[in-house]
């Protein structure tokens, strides 16, 4: 069994990445880093059985056409080309979702237009279409104020701009599901006292979450829709119960070191190594 785990100049030397690595050779799986853009000089000297794409920060047509290219030749890609794509951009996600099952909760969500009448109530919250670990996402209390904030975000990250629907009783908390291989794999609550924002990139904490077998089917649903194979579903906590948020491909491993018992990491490169 060999493995690669593709890579970017910007993940290039992250520490999720070697874990990776550890655990990989830890199951006796011959298993590499490889940066996407040596994949044509790599595949020369043997086609992987698998390969792990990690090359987040440097999403482009050229990264993305050499992930179809290994797609041809048969190799296991975690995740698509077609994935990554589906998951990156915040409107299309929603889109596919809403047209796959309109019964999934999600909050009313528009692309921002300041010379356009918008539905949404205020507060309402502000994010880029293509962000992620809470970059790009502020909240405004009226028409005004929204102006303004878009305006910034626009300028700092040359993206569309998303408006959505304020939900009140998930500040500073959210329920992020694991994903491997399409299937649940742990969930646990982010946590922010100080912050609307729960990514743990903003000081959140994390603690276990045990969820209904209708949660699990629910994000594995939201999973199947994106094509997700590794990947996160994230939910904000409504009154009425969980509302989708946003899903990501190949989430940060920072959470695994809360686990005192088992490591949710292992259980992931096991399902992908077939083990």
């Amino acid at each position: 069994m060999t493995g690669w785990i593709l890579v970017g100049d910007v993940s290039f030397g992250l520490k999720d990445i070697k874990k990776y690595e550890e655990i990989f050779k830890s199951l006796a799986v011959d298993f590499k880093k490889v940066h996407v853009n040596d994949v044509f000089k790599e595949i020369e000297n043997k086609i992987p059985d698998f390969v792990i794409t990690a090359y987040f920060g440097n999403i482009d047509s050229e990264s993305l056409a050499r992930t179809r290219y290994l797609e041809r030749l048969g190799v296991d890609v975690i995740n698509t080309a077609e994935c990554i794509e589906n998951v990156l951009d915040k409107a299309k996600s929603i889109e596919m979702i809403e047209n796959a099952d309109s019964t999934i909760p999600i909050p009313k969500t528009e692309k921002f237009n300041e010379n356009k009448n918008i539905s949404i109530g205020f507060p309402a919250v502000l994010k880029i279409n293509k962000g992620s670990q809470g970059k790009g996402v502020l909240t405004a209390n009226n028409f005004e104020e929204a102006v303004k904030k878009s305006r910034e975000l626009k300028r700092m990250f040359d993206d569309e701009i998303l408006i959505q629907e304020y939900i009140s009783s998930s500040f500073g908390k959210d329920i992020r599901f694991i994903l491997c291989r399409g299937k649940y794999v742990v969930s646990f609550i982010r946590i922010n006292k100080s912050d609307f924002r729960s990514n743990i990139a903003e000081g959140a904490s994390i603690k276990l979450y045990t969820p209904k077998m209708e949660e699990i089917d629910l994000a594995e649903n939201i999973g199947g829709i994106l094509g997700i194979n590794l990947g996160s579903v994230d939910f904000l906590c409504g009154d009425n119960g969980l509302i989708f948020c946003e899903a990501n491909g190949m989430p940060g491993v920072k959470y695994t070191e809360y686990f005192k018992d088992g490591n949710p990491l292992l259980e992931i490169c096991r399902r992908i190594a077939g083990l």
